[in-house]
């Protein structure tokens, strides 16, 4: 049975919140619900927070290297590993985890994706959504699998999100200026 874990962007901020569950809109810490993860991105380095008793801590964090920033080393409670950019001209991402290699497969259109394990199997969907109220999408991961690999998963997902963003906007601007 999938997990599902909901994205929110935080107005005006380089956060996202993660819930896990599918939810149309983000529970209200005022509820008593605060958010599963949090992403924080800071130019060169992208953290995963875990909320634990409404208190938020560093989980892991990717730092990226290069002009570009077309690969990252990730580490954190027990974690290490080095995540890529498989071209410049493609939105996809891969990381290896426990001597497995893992890619995210990106539509052309960037409205849905899948993570895929090196012999092919699907391990992770994310169904991309517009961004009402906040909504960036919903992420599905198969099966069983460790604390690391999820945290990698859901990390991994959102710098895949972050870089199809910058595609659409990269795309929009030259067919603005195409249209001067």
């Amino acid at each position: 049975m999938a997990v599902a874990y909901t994205f929110f962007a935080e107005s005006d901020t380089n956060e996202v919140c993660v819930f896990r569950c599918d939810h149309d809109k983000p529970p209200a810490a005022w509820e008593g619900r605060f958010p599963d993860y949090k992403t924080v991105f800071g130019g060169r380095s992208i953290e995963l927070r875990q909320y634990e008793a409404s208190v938020d801590r560093e989980f892991i964090t990717g730092k990226f290297g290069g002009l570009l920033r077309r690969s990252a080393i990730v580490s954190g409670n027990g974690v290490h590993a080095t995540i890529r950019r498989c071209s410049l001209f493609n939105d996809a991402w891969q990381f290896v985890h426990n001597g497995n290699t893992y890619k995210w497969q990106v539509t052309r259109l960037g409205k849905a994706w899948s993570l895929q394990d090196g012999v092919g199997h699907e391990v992770a969907t994310f169904q991309r959504r517009s961004f009402w109220a906040g909504k960036r999408g919903v992420l599905r991961i198969a099966g069983k699998y460790d604390r690391s690999l999820g945290a990698l998963v859901i990390l991994t997902c959102e710098i895949v999100n972050r870089t199809v963003d910058s595609s659409e906007q990269a795309a929009a601007a030259v067919s603005v200026a195409d249209s001067d």
